[in-house]
């Protein structure tokens, strides 16, 4: 039920970006029983092995704090979608693009015509990869390639393959969710992932 109603913006407890800030603090206070329910209930969902699109917003995205080696740990539980075709808005101010290992995917919870989601588990550490400048012009923002920490390092190419593809659907052909602000990492935070 947790997962339902965090797909669902409709908790009773606070508004999903509420949710996600207090996960982020450390210290979850009152809402710390939905997040270990909703933990809970995210494990028991099919897991994803592949790549996860998640943006963050224009303020606040430093691509430069993103240096490769380094393992952010995200404590809150982060989704995106998991198709090359998505169109996430023009929010984005960077673009994260996650191999997963241990994601799940809550498609079940999606809307007809919904691009495929993943969410990235609370707790999962992701390796920063490379870290791409934005093209100039009309092209994508600022990219920073990760891949699950605790598994085997994927081959750099099979992102890069994942980014070609993205970049070969023309913005006609996207298909955009009805709330491209759910992939909106931190919305507003000024460091969108804990760095450790």
């Amino acid at each position: 039920m947790a997962v339902l109603l965090r797909h669902e913006d409709c908790t009773p407890l606070a508004p999903r970006a509420e949710l996600l800030a207090a996960a982020r603090s450390g210290a979850p206070g009152v809402h710390r029983p939905y997040l270990r329910c909703l933990a809970a209930g995210l494990r028991q969902l099919p897991s994803h092995y592949g790549g996860v699109l998640v943006t963050g917003p224009v303020e606040g995205c430093d691509p430069g704090a993103y240096v490769p080696g380094r393992v952010l740990v995200e404590r809150a539980p982060v989704a995106g979608p998991a198709v090359p075709d998505a169109a996430l808005g023009p929010g984005a101010g960077v673009e994260f693009v996650n191999w997963s290992l241990t994601g799940r995917r809550s498609s079940v919870f999606g809307a007809p015509g919904e691009p495929p989601a993943v969410v990235l588990l609370p707790g999962a550490g992701f390796e920063v990869l490379d870290v791409r400048p934005s093209d100039p012009g009309p092209g994508p923002p600022p990219r920073v390639l990760l891949h699950e920490a605790g598994g085997v390092r994927p081959d750099l190419g099979r992102l890069e393959e994942r980014l070609a593809r993205c970049d070969a659907v023309p913005p006609s052909g996207r298909i955009g969710p009805s709330d491209p602000a759910r992939y909106l990492l931190a919305r507003g935070a000024r460091q969108p992932l804990p760095v450790r």
